[in-house]
Parts: C-alpha cells; structure tokens; sequence
C-alpha cells in the first residue's frame, strides 16, 4: 500500500501543486465554512494525495463538510493529517491571490 506523503520537500512540493491544481478546478473547495467531522468504518481517499486513507489513519485523517451544501449526498473531504495542513496553507494563498 503506497503511504501519504511524508515530511519529504519533493513530496510536499508535488503535493502542493497537486492541491492547487485542485483548487482551481474546483475539485477542492477553498473558501471558509467547513465543519470537521469524524466518521470511522467508511472507505475514504485523501482528497489532496488521492490515497486510500486506511482504517488506522483514522487519528490522522480529517473530514470537512462544506456548510451550505444541503444536497442528500453531502460533499466530504478527507486529508490525511498532513495533507491537511498542507491544503489548508495553499487554500489561503490561493484566497489571497483572488482578493488582488
């Protein structure tokens, strides 16, 4: 099984342009809103490195729900713990750069 990607520059950086491909084409969202969620027993993906986040991940792994998404088949969005912060600090830089 493939693991997340670690502390590693070149896996951070490959990382981050995967994330901000992402965001811009939607496929991530970037704006606030969102309430963390904890859901175990579920099959997830990483929504920024695309691997399988396995059950033991689950101390590791985040879920977003976007507030105003009312829709039956709710949006989630899981991160293992570092591809969390990782799309957390590129989803404001790529806040910031729409504001200017």
């Amino acid at each position: 099984m493939p693991e997340p990607p670690s502390l590693d520059s070149d896996r951070d950086a490959s990382l981050r342009k995967r994330i901000r491909a992402r965001l811009a084409s939607g496929l991530l969202r970037s704006y606030e809103g969102m309430i963390v969620v904890h859901q175990d027993g579920i099959a997830k993906v990483c929504a920024a490195c695309v691997l399988p986040l396995e059950p033991n991940d689950s101390a590791l792994s985040y879920g977003y729900r976007y507030r105003d998404d009312l829709s039956v088949d709710r949006v989630y969005h899981w991160f293992h713990r570092r591809c969390e912060s990782l799309w957390e600090e590129e989803r404001r830089s790529y806040n910031n750069s729409l504001q200017r």
